[in-house]
């Protein structure tokens, strides 16, 4: 791939395993953003993220916007 510019999506399941009255999905966050390769080393991520919260219906879906930094050595 020739493109500094790399899309991803990713999906996460968050299971509550210690907790036999709350057995279940708690949450799930669905992801989608790009990696910019700066030079060999350095990336820059940015994302938006959607999480629904299943179990604790006090609490509401959030939407998330997110930035990140790698660099290898």
């Amino acid at each position: 791939n020739d493109s500094p510019i790399t899309p991803f999506v990713t999906v996460e399941l968050y299971h509550k395993l210690n907790n036999p009255k709350e057995n279940g999905l708690e949450k799930t966050r669905y992801t989608a953003g790009a990696s910019d390769k700066l030079n060999k080393r350095n990336v820059f991520d940015r994302y938006y993220r959607y999480q629904t919260n299943n179990m604790d219906e006090d609490e509401t879906d959030k939407h998330i916007l997110g930035v990140g930094y790698s660099i290898r050595f």
